[in-house]
């Protein structure tokens, strides 16, 4: 891999993991325009930009998940003391991201499946037109004051089966969580919160998946630097994204994602059939 090939993919990585565009599509897309895709040392590569868009969510939301971790030691604590000193809203957020990332649990036999259409163009294609029009009509829900006090559990749950379906690659794991999360009358500002907070088990658990294959497959410790440049763009290109997702948010406006979407899927599908 060249410092520009890294450079290219940090910032898509950066950007698309946070922006609802689906990150894995354009990583695949691109590892496919680059021939990269079948190289085992781009997965070290790829735990990197997931270690560094994790920290970049953490620098974002940091006073939030900081109350959570703390909510969440008071709970273990509770249990022993069979106390109840926890704070009730901390701890409905936190239970609420269990459930939520429990579904992902069930995707887990199925992840040699999933990897498999990263490999398949007209897939990505139709996937990122179904991310467009989830972000088009999630634009068309009036905005509600329901925030996650007033959530059902049946809303959470559906948002986390939006979040595991959105393993294939093209459909944006955050556009389809915050789209799915309006739809069950979520506030805009708390569903992209809570996507975003959310993503942080989902980036971990591939994360801890990724290692173990780098553990058995190695990495070049030459190319180190070149991955490190990578991922000094994808963090500084993710506190961006993630900023520029909650302006947006609040102001319905993910249409000027979705037509970016619908122009992307469409050269996808058309380079299946032309290219």
């Amino acid at each position: 891999m060249s410092y520009l090939q890294s450079i290219v993919l940090g910032i898509i990585q950066g950007l698309t993991e946070f922006l609802p565009i689906s990150s894995s599509g354009h990583l695949a897309l691109l590892q496919n325009l680059f021939g990269l895709e079948d190289q085992s040392t781009q997965i070290f590569f790829d735990v990197l930009l997931h270690v560094v868009t994790l920290l970049a969510i953490i620098m974002i939301y940091y006073k939030k998940i900081w109350k959570l971790l703390v909510c969440l030691i008071e709970m273990i604590i509770d249990i022993f003391r069979k106390e109840k000193k926890a704070d009730a809203d901390d701890m409905r957020f936190v239970f609420f991201i269990v459930i939520a990332t429990l579904p992902l649990f069930i995707a887990a036999p199925f992840k040699d499946h999933i990897e498999g259409f990263f490999g398949n163009i007209l897939v990505i294609g139709i996937a990122l037109l179904v991310t467009a029009t989830l972000l088009l009509l999630s634009d068309r829900v009036k905005d509600t004051p329901k925030t996650l006090n007033e959530a059902r559990f049946t809303d959470i749950l559906i948002v986390g089966i939006a979040q595991t379906i959105a393993l294939i690659p093209g459909l944006s794991r955050s556009g389809t969580t915050i789209s799915t999360g309006v739809f069950r009358g979520l506030t805009r500002e708390t569903a992209v919160e809570f996507s975003f907070i959310l993503a942080i088990p989902a980036i971990l658990g591939a994360t801890i998946l990724q290692i173990r294959d780098v553990m058995r497959d190695g990495f070049p410790a030459e190319q180190l630097p070149i991955y490190l440049t990578g991922c000094a763009f994808a963090f500084v290109f993710a506190l961006a994204a993630i900023q520029l997702v909650k302006l947006l948010a609040k102001k319905g406006a993910f249409k000027y994602f979705a037509v970016y979407c619908y122009i992307v899927g469409v050269i996808a599908i058309a380079s299946t059939f032309f290219g």
